[in-house]
């Protein structure tokens, strides 16, 4: 992975990200543009995540999340992609660029019929600061693939600030499920403090397209 910096700044050398981008900024709004040619690379990109794996497959997303705010409209689009690995992957995306307004795009995917895809729009959106869907993310602590589990307790913990003592490689899942009632009662400790509900749902500038 040490050779990531290098070959993400060659792609990214390929098709400067902001060169010719009309853009109304977010008091107009609208998201910023992209040229023609950058449209059609982004969606290119787009288009390439099922079939990549392993060190393509980040370098790629990264390069979507450098894109900025441009490509949000085409990874918009993507989250009504029948292909579970696109429509997780362009949240996780969402959720690196940091754009608040992609909040309202992701909450309206946040019950997809997909449990990998559900977990991470919940991380995605616990990210950008909507709290709502940690329901979400304790559930998939007690997922029976590692992977899921470590995802969910890695942005549970940096949000919260809390462990439980979880321990995402257990095989036993009897402690497993003891250590996420331990977060769901939390949980319910903490929808019942007004200062922290006001968190919640962080307001979202501006409407998008």
């Amino acid at each position: 992975m040490k050779r990531l910096p290098t070959l993400l700044g060659l792609l990214l050398s390929v098709v400067p990200l902001t060169a010719g981008c009309g853009s109304t900024g977010a008091a107009g709004g609208r998201f910023t543009q992209p040229s023609s040619l950058m449209k059609q690379f982004i969606q290119e990109k787009i288009d390439q995540i099922p079939f990549q794996h392993g060190e393509e497959l980040i370098i790629n997303l990264q390069w979507l999340v450098q894109s900025g705010e441009q490509s949000i409209p085409q990874l918009r689009d993507s989250l009504n992609n029948p292909e579970a690995k696109l429509r997780s992957s362009v949240a996780w995306v969402l959720g690196q660029i940091g754009n608040k307004r992609a909040v309202k795009i992701l909450r309206r995917h946040a019950r997809d019929p997909q449990p990998v895809v559900r977990y991470e729009i919940a991380r995605a959106l616990l990210l950008l600061g909507d709290f709502t869907w940690i329901p979400e993310l304790i559930n998939g602590l007690e997922s029976e693939l590692q992977g899921i589990r470590y995802r969910c307790f890695e942005i549970l913990s940096k949000k919260t600030g809390q462990t439980f003592d979880y321990d995402f490689r257990s095989k036993d899942a009897t402690a497993r499920k003891a250590s996420a009632l331990k977060w769901r009662i939390w949980w319910r400790t903490q929808n019942t403090d007004e200062w922290f509900k006001r968190g919640l749902n962080p307001a979202v500038a501006g409407p998008y397209r």
